[in-house]
């Protein structure tokens, strides 16, 4: 049933109206911040969490004189803590071998033959390569031919056809890896490592804590709000409806708001101009008298 017009005039129900729409719009912010907190918190542990791996290549390829040997400059294997995984790759699809050996085994090993050192970082993702030069002069012509595979001293030895991968996690000391085909063919052309990566979002907890409290709370809120504003608005409205008749006073027009602005009243305009002037000649006069 719709409220006669003097009731919703009336300056009690206004307020109730006034705090009932503030107390919506509130509960509407605070559901909204809840929501925006849970999809960052869940976007940090999703699209937009890091990857658990940080890996590098180094192109082994290039150079005027063939690869036949590539072996880690010392120190790389520990650019990053914690064990890293190697990975050679040759395009033809022949054998590939990975060792990991002592510094002086494997620079034993390579004395002679065009090898290609892969040193550090040179971009986030790309590891500094130097390009294999000629063989030293005197050197035996067979000193790559022997797989290194076969060769004792290695402290581990991955195979495979096309790649090899091999875990490695050196031991105290000074360790290198070296990679190769069977010792008489190009050396692989690619070799990644790859080390672990902590990935921490200290965010992303309190972020769906909080927005999952903030949406409850909002939750909550609503229902009392729609409860306790009935109840405020009903006694609101029987307050204007008590005090109308007494408010617009007898011989009020029927269905006339006593709340509502007071319409001229007929004939009112202007002063009457006759009235105005007699009215200053008369305080004229007693001031005459006066002096």
């Amino acid at each position: 049933m719709p409220e006669p017009d003097d009731v919703r005039r009336h300056p009690a129900v206004r307020r109730t109206r006034r705090r009932t729409a503030a107390g919506w719009v509130g509960i509407a912010v605070l559901a909204l911040a809840g929501l925006v907190a849970l999809g960052l918190g869940t976007a940090q542990r999703t699209v937009w969490l890091p990857d658990d791996q940080v890996s590098a290549t180094a192109s082994t390829g290039g150079g005027d004189t063939p690869a036949r040997l590539v072996v880690t400059a010392p120190g790389v294997l520990e650019t990053r803590p914690g064990p890293v995984t190697v990975t050679a790759t040759s395009s033809d699809g022949g054998p590939v071998v990975l060792v990991l050996g002592r510094e002086t085994d494997v620079t034993a090993w390579t004395a002679g033959v065009p090898t290609a050192v892969v040193g550090g970082l040179e971009a986030p993702t790309t590891l500094a390569v130097d390009p294999p030069a000629a063989a030293a002069e005197g050197a035996p012509a067979d000193a790559a031919s022997v797989d290194p595979a076969d060769a004792p001293g290695w402290e581990a030895v991955a195979e495979g056809e096309g790649s090899a991968t091999l875990e490695v996690e050196p031991p105290e000391g000074r360790w290198l890896v070296l990679a190769a085909s069977d010792g008489a063919a190009p050396a692989p052309e690619e070799l990644r490592l790859t080390w672990p990566q902590e990935v921490v979002t200290p965010l992303a907890v309190p972020l769906l804590v909080g927005g999952g409290a903030a949406l409850l709370a909002a939750v909550v809120l609503a229902l009392v709000h729609a409860r306790t504003t009935g109840g405020r608005h009903r006694r609101a409205v029987a307050a204007a409806t008590a005090d109308a008749p007494e408010a617009a006073g007898p011989g009020a027009p029927e269905g006339s708001s006593p709340w509502a602005p007071a319409p001229p009243e007929e004939g009112a305009g202007a002063p009457d101009r006759p009235a105005e002037e007699a009215d200053q000649d008369e305080r004229a006069d007693r001031d005459e008298e006066h002096r």
